[in-house]
């Protein structure tokens, strides 16, 4: 009991020095909960508050940039994987055709977005049932990391397209969620046929995409 009102003492006049929380930390060995109920109280100078507020600054700044070289180092990691997989990949046709359909249709990460996941849509039920087929025989994806996405105009009829959509899926509609696009003058849909097109994602799919997208390059450079 001592110790902590020892603890608790020292705490508060660090704090009222304008120390940190991590600072504090460093001295007085104690959860960050507990400090935050000893020194909720105590009120910081305006040039304590802007100190602290540099220091945080800065921590951002260096979480980041570290955050940042251990993305580079995976992905060079990741480029030495794929050099040793593709050259034994690229002699199955159906690899090829997977990787060039989502060259074609699938999203891609760009440089101010490097986090997109896997991302493939199409209205042709089946090229969709072929990227689900490929996904499963090239990556260790389960049935509970796929998503399924409606896209349909406000005007079509919605529940039977979705009806249509989960029976060619074998999925419960439930699990089909749905984007609604607004009908204009030049978009009409009378065609008895139209269903709209289905957006297949996997979830937490970014390094999915990463190995895609260098698996894209090779194929690039193997047939130009």
């Amino acid at each position: 009991m001592q110790l902590k009102i020892k603890q608790k003492r020292l705490a508060e006049n660090l704090r009222k020095e304008g120390l940190s929380y991590s600072e504090i930390m460093k001295r007085v060995p104690v959860a960050k909960s507990s400090l935050s109920l000893w020194l909720r109280d105590i009120s910081l100078s305006s040039e304590q508050k802007r100190r602290l507020e540099k220091l945080n600054t800065i921590g951002q700044k260096a979480g980041a940039e570290a955050r940042h070289q251990q993305k580079l180092r995976l992905i060079e990691v990741l480029k030495k994987d794929v050099a040793k997989e593709v050259p034994k990949l690229i002699q199955n046709p159906f690899f090829v055709l997977g990787v060039s359909l989502y060259w074609a249709e699938g999203a891609k990460q760009k440089p101010w977005n490097s986090s997109q996941r896997f991302s493939f849509g199409n209205s042709d039920e089946r090229l969709i049932i072929l990227m689900r087929k490929w996904l499963y025989s090239f990556h260790d994806i389960s049935d509970t990391q796929i998503m399924y996405r409606l896209h349909i105009h406000e005007t079509a009829n919605i529940d039977t397209a979705k009806r249509e959509w989960a029976k060619v899926l074998d999925i419960e509609p439930v699990q089909l969620k749905v984007s609604l696009k607004r009908h204009n003058s030049s978009s009409r849909h009378f065609n008895l046929k139209y269903k709209g097109l289905i957006v297949l994602s996997v979830r937490k799919s970014t390094w999915l995409n990463r190995r895609i997208d260098l698996w894209t390059n090779y194929l690039a450079d193997h047939y130009k």
